[in-house]
């Protein structure tokens, strides 16, 4: 019941801060009001590192969002105890979601069909 409730709680708990760190294609880490915070973008799917194209999803999120000012909403935490967020602003998740789908498949495709 108190991990529903913090979840509830979490879930409205946005965070506007500095992107410090790109980990991996949907991993940032977030300093705001001297805090860090290390994020996972719940709606952004990438390789996990060492799989092929991670470096290159890390690379992609690194150039959209690395050391820009964002808006992300905290909703839970992993199993890891890393924070899941979910819309960041200004809106780049669409954009990054569909671009790096769209390149990885294509790469996918590429590398299987020959």
């Amino acid at each position: 019941m108190v991990n529903l409730l913090a979840s509830v709680v979490m879930a409205f708990n946005p965070i506007t801060g500095k992107v410090a760190t790109v980990v991996d294609g949907n991993t940032l880490v977030v300093i705001s009001e001297g805090d860090t915070y290390q994020v996972v973008l719940h709606d952004v799917d990438s390789p996990e590192p060492g799989q092929p194209y991670a470096e290159e999803a890390r690379m992609h999120l690194e150039k959209i969002l690395l050391n820009k000012n964002i808006t992300v909403e905290l909703t839970g935490k992993d199993r890891h105890g890393n924070y899941l967020g979910c819309g960041v602003y200004p809106c780049v998740n669409r954009f990054t979601s569909r671009t790096c789908a769209k390149r990885f498949s294509l790469g996918i495709r590429k590398m299987f069909s020959s």
